[in-house]
């Protein structure tokens, strides 16, 4: 369960609605966050049970 709070927690931090993207300092360093290849594998391995469990 803390996996998946951790999951959602930076995805929502990291969505942002479509367009133009917000000026300032803080949207710019959100915008070039890039997940770590071990964070990028557990999406995968989520998105993966996702999709077997429809």
């Amino acid at each position: 369960l803390k996996d998946w709070k951790t999951r959602l927690s930076y995805f929502l931090q990291n969505s942002s609605s479509p367009g133009k993207p917000k000026t300032g300092k803080k949207s710019k360093q959100q915008a070039f966050l890039k997940p770590s290849p071990e964070e990028a594998e557990l999406w995968s391995e989520a998105f993966d049970e996702l999709l077997a469990s429809k």
